[in-house]
């Protein structure tokens, strides 16, 4: 027998809860409110939480830059103005080393 659940009713999805896809969407600024990059990728914890997110910074158009791991904790994530704010300056992402996936 196939059972529909309705995560709504069992209390499992909150109404400030958002689709994977909506943080790709978001504009990502440093702690000017300046756009500084675009997020890449997500890192998910053992706990299956997001735990950091992996965002281009420092590239024109697309091209150039580097990844950093910046964790998801750190972030202020502005819901109705969709921004991702790092807490970050410019200058301090550039400092920030080089993230590097491993196989």
């Amino acid at each position: 027998m196939n059972e529909t659940i309705n995560f709504a009713s069992t209390g499992q999805i909150h109404h400030h809860d958002m689709s994977v896809k909506a943080i790709f969407d978001m504009e990502v600024c440093d702690s000017n409110g300046e756009t500084v990059g675009d997020v890449e990728d997500l890192l998910l914890s053992d706990e299956k939480k997001i735990n950091s997110l992996i965002v281009l910074v420092g590239s024109t158009l697309g091209v150039g830059g580097k990844l950093v791991a910046i964790p998801f904790s750190n972030l202020n994530v502005n819901y109705l103005h969709s921004t991702i704010n790092l807490g970050l300056t410019a200058d301090e992402l550039e400092d920030e080393p080089e993230f590097e996936f491993k196989n």
